[in-house]
């Protein structure tokens, strides 16, 4: 068995060796991918150089000019560096006020002071409200000061920034298109004028529109109450000829009325006749067309119009119902500006997504607001709860050693299997991603595995038991590394090591296929583009188009991540037992478990709760940040 596993774990470390080669592919000094990046390595040394040499007046400008023939990177150096130059002469300004405002103020406390001892009323009230000016002059010039110096310290930043990019892409044959702060400033500003513009634009198309369906409803009007007076016509002439066609039957019948016949039903043969009710009597189609013409006339022409006068009455409801939902989206546009008008515009996609947000709301809001207002209370179940204020956080972090322990165990697991899980689940799929179909499904099945293994604790038992027949001490026994077996599972000093083996084991699950699946997303056309632009290596490839183009593969994937690695439970009950030994294996999840399900102090649970709320939207909104700056 011993020898068994030996041979596994060498064949996945060559494996694993060989896929890393397969995929990066450049260790050869005389490769020409090599070659590259070297030569851009230090192109960017060379940029970087330059452009601290020019901030510290070691290059002129015209130097610079020399080394740079793109008038539009200098063109933003000139203007950089007048920008820089006025916010100097501010600065120099600033500080000869401030020395100017501070020996004012040295010379009025002195004066204060001698008016003072000479018990001078007034002209210390005097002296003593010049002072209160000068100190309020003073602080206004030492803000001033520091807001100058930080914009100094910012535009040599910039210039930096705009050297070192030029002259890197100069160099290497890449594009830069790298902005400053002060230039993504102004881009923010020229999207927010763009922005309302097209708002001033939308509104003039709003009243245009609003216009042309009023004038349309008033000519509708117009027809509408026209057609109804035709259509009166018609259904007069309708309604002379029904009565003259009954008086002609009437006649016909000797004066008496005629009993009602069915329906006649005619079909249509295949021979172009039609037939009748009586089999035996076949006419032509054409000849009964003509009589019910001569008969019904009238009373089609007013069946006809009155379809007219329907579909010209739907025309009417249609814009008068336009007119209303314009309104509408006038008002809610005065009350709650672009945002509610866009959300009463779009209100059927808002239906839709109504179940799901009722749900969300009623299924994890309300109990996460719930939590908290328990965390308050003291609260067992049993009694209505009581407000007792911050005792419960007090005693968590006063009189709680149990609870220390466990952040310290949860901030150890969350630190090291956290990231190095997240890593390791995209640097397998990254390298899983560029095999074969078939090679590729199976490999993403037998890493995958180990998350959906039901009761894998019990194989990690086996591994670490404290007899010789544990995997672990019977392969130290052998290699002569210990002379007695090792009690891994009841020394407290070795718990929590195992539960991080145990932890990045399992760790290769959800987000190691939500990477898959953004990897194979990637549109293969963008790394073709990237060649054409400059990229260089693997490396280039993957930080400014693979990652970019799977942000939400990545923040989802970091998401789940932070979730596992600080509510870890069930490997540490299962492999360290509950309690584990010297709290050891304690995490902030089995301490909300031992008094909310054991001893029912469900205050007390919910402020443990709250505490790894709170930690876990902060380990989410630092990681949105980290994640934002990917291939920039």
């Amino acid at each position: 068995m011993n020898i068994a596993l030996g041979i596994i774990l060498i064949i996945s470390i060559i494996v694993l060796v060989y896929l890393f080669i397969i995929v990066v592919r450049g260790g050869n000094k005389n490769s020409q991918s090599f070659q590259r990046e070297l030569a851009l390595r230090n192109a960017k040394k060379d940029s970087k150089q330059l452009a601290k040499d020019y901030v510290e007046g070691k290059v002129t400008y015209e130097e610079l000019e020399e080394k740079i023939y793109n008038k539009e990177t200098l063109r933003r150096v000139k203007v950089n560096e007048e920008k820089a130059n006025t916010a100097k002469e501010e600065l120099e300004k600033a500080n000869a006020e401030f020395k100017i405002a501070c020996n004012n103020i040295a010379n009025l406390e002195a004066s204060l002071q001698k008016h003072k001892a000479n018990n001078d009323v007034n002209k210390a009230k005097e002296v003593s409200d010049k002072l209160s000016v000068e100190r309020t002059k003073a602080d206004n010039l030492k803000k001033q000061i520091k807001t100058n110096e930080s914009l100094v310290k910012q535009l040599n930043y910039d210039l930096k920034l705009i050297i070192s990019n030029y002259a890197y892409g100069a160099i290497a044959g890449t594009s830069s298109t790298k902005l400053t702060r002060s230039e993504k400033v102004e881009e923010k500003a020229a999207v927010k004028a763009a922005m309302k513009e097209k708002k001033a634009a939308w509104k003039v198309e709003d009243e245009k529109y609003y216009a042309t369906v009023k004038a349309n409803i008033a000519e509708l009007k117009v027809l509408v109450a026209e057609s109804k007076i035709k259509l009166k016509e018609y259904e007069a002439a309708y309604l002379e000829e029904k009565k003259q066609n009954e008086l002609a039957l009437i006649e016909a019948n000797g004066g008496k009325k005629p009993k009602k016949e069915k329906v006649r039903k005619h079909k249509k043969n295949k021979s172009g006749f039609i037939t009748i009710e009586d089999p035996l009597q076949i006419i032509n189609h054409d000849a009964i067309e003509e009589e019910e013409d001569e008969t019904h006339a009238k009373e089609r022409a007013y069946r006809e119009y009155l379809k007219e006068h329907e579909r010209l009455l739907q025309k009417y409801r249609i814009e008068k119902d336009r007119i209303s939902i314009i309104r509408r989206v006038e008002r809610w546009s005065k009350r709650g500006g672009h945002l509610r008008r866009e959300i009463f515009v779009k209100r059927q996609y808002y239906y839709l997504v109504a179940p799901y947000t009722i749900l969300f709301f009623m299924f994890t809001v309300i109990p996460v607001l719930m939590s908290l207002y328990f965390s308050f209370t003291y609260f067992n179940l049993l009694e209505a709860p009581s407000f007792i204020g911050w005792e419960n956080y007090m005693r968590l972090f006063v009189d709680d050693k149990v609870f220390i322990i466990a952040i310290r165990n949860t901030a150890i697991l969350a630190v090291i299997t956290g990231p190095l899980s997240y890593l390791m689940a995209f640097v397998f799929a990254w390298l899983i991603n560029e095999l074969r179909p078939l090679v590729r499904s199976i490999m993403t099945l037998v890493f995958y595995a180990p998350s959906i293994s039901g009761n894998v604790y019990l194989v990690w038992k086996l591994i670490f038991s404290s007899d010789i027949y544990g995997y672990a001490n019977s392969i130290l026994l052998k290699l002569n590394l210990i002379k007695e077996p090792i009690t891994w599972l009841q020394d407290a000093k070795y718990i929590i090591w195992i539960l991080i083996i145990v932890q990045l084991w399992l760790s290769l699950g959800v987000s190691f296929l939500a990477f898959i699946a953004g990897l194979q997303g990637v549109n293969r056309e963008l790394y073709e583009a990237g060649a054409i632009d400059g990229i260089k290596n693997r490396w280039q490839e993957l930080w400014y188009i693979t990652l970019p183009q799977m942000k939400s593969q990545l923040l989802f994937g970091a998401v789940m991540q932070i979730t596992s690695s600080l509510a870890v439970a069930d490997v540490s009950t299962q492999i360290a037992g509950f309690p584990s030994i010297e709290y050891a294996g304690h995490t902030i999840i089995t301490h909300l478990m031992d008094y909310g399900s054991i001893r029912m102090e469900m205050g007390y649970a919910s402020a443990i709760a709250t505490i790894l709320f709170i930690i876990m939207i902060a380990a989410n909104l630092l990681v949105r940040k980290i994640l934002r700056r990917v291939g920039t």
